[in-house]
């Protein structure tokens, strides 16, 4: 039940969402091993929920969530957006 096949070795998986600055404002878990990150996101509902605690901030929440250029891109705007986006992700794991 806690082995991921995709980095073959037994784990438990957390959820967690930073801020900017990296600060850890909410973190749900454990979780099984095997479970897929998106199963996870999906199953905890933490959008909707998000949503309901930004309904009466100063700046509500859209409805998208923000998600890394491909790749492929040669924009230096979207390669900068990754590169920090990625170190950001980094210091929290």
């Amino acid at each position: 039940m806690y082995y991921s096949g995709h980095k073959n070795y037994h784990c438990l998986k957390f959820q967690s969402t930073a801020t900017l600055d990296g600060l850890i404002i909410n973190l749900l878990g454990p979780f099984d091993g095997r479970r897929h990150d998106a199963g996870i996101f999906r199953e905890t509902g933490f959008m909707d929920q998000l949503q309901r605690l930004c309904e009466k901030a100063a700046y509500p929440i859209s409805n998208l969530l923000l998600k890394p250029f491909p790749q492929t891109s040669t924009e230096d705007h979207a390669i900068y957006f990754n590169r920090t986006m990625s170190a950001m992700r980094q210091a929290v794991e």
